[in-house]
């Protein structure tokens, strides 16, 4: 299963959010994305990032066309990701994410894109430098936050986000992924009742 089947069989707000703003050219310019620990809260951000600049006619993103490509290869220069989930974000990360946002666009599309995953590893420090940056943003810079604890984020940041909030992955969709890579169904069982997501399965 592709992942814009995914987001229309498992996430129908957050598709028909996005699918409608594409549709009528109303793209938030701030989306903030949070979901428990199992939630594809990342592969989400980067999905919806990606259909901003695909070559297709769709809504959302075809994952076939020159810009997917270079974007999932990571040779799109337009976009920026920080990683919260491996490491923690400091101010110096929004200092360089300012200096990104203030170059010119080197992509034809002309828009700027940037993620912030797992924003609730910050420091206070880190929240208010991040806030400035999002109190006035440019027409052509497009940002997509996300969270698995957003009580531990600033309200004033919130107040500034469109909220896509995704639902739990369902167990029996996690037990027939985890079935597809060859663990037993025993093991199976056991694991899946430990952890809500395959990726910490298939590593434990």
């Amino acid at each position: 299963m592709n992942f814009k089947d995914y987001l229309e069989l498992n996430q129908p707000f957050v598709y028909n959010t996005f699918t409608n703003a594409m549709k009528s050219n109303k793209i938030a310019q701030t989306y903030l994305i949070k979901g428990n620990d199992g939630a594809p809260i990342l592969e989400t951000a980067l999905f919806l990032a990606k259909s901003l600049i695909c070559d297709s006619s769709a809504s959302l993103a075809c994952s076939s066309c020159l810009s997917c490509i270079r974007f999932e290869d990571g040779n799109y220069a337009d976009f920026m990701l920080l990683d919260g989930n491996k490491q923690t974000l400091k101010v110096g990360d929004i200092d360089r994410l300012q200096e990104f946002l203030s170059s010119s666009c080197m992509e034809k599309k002309g828009k700027k894109i940037y993620i912030i995953n797992c924003l609730e590893n910050s420091n206070k420090e880190t929240l208010n430098a991040l806030l400035k940056t999002l109190e006035e943003p440019n027409n052509n810079v497009f940002a997509f936050i996300t969270t698995k604890n957003e009580s531990k984020l600033l309200p004033t940041i919130l107040s500034r986000c469109q909220i896509l909030n995704l639902l739990p992955t369902k167990k029996e969709d996690i037990m027939k992924e985890v079935l597809d890579q060859g663990i037993s169904i025993d093991d199976c069982q056991i694991l899946c009742a430990l952890f809500s997501n395959v990726d910490a399965i298939l590593n434990n």
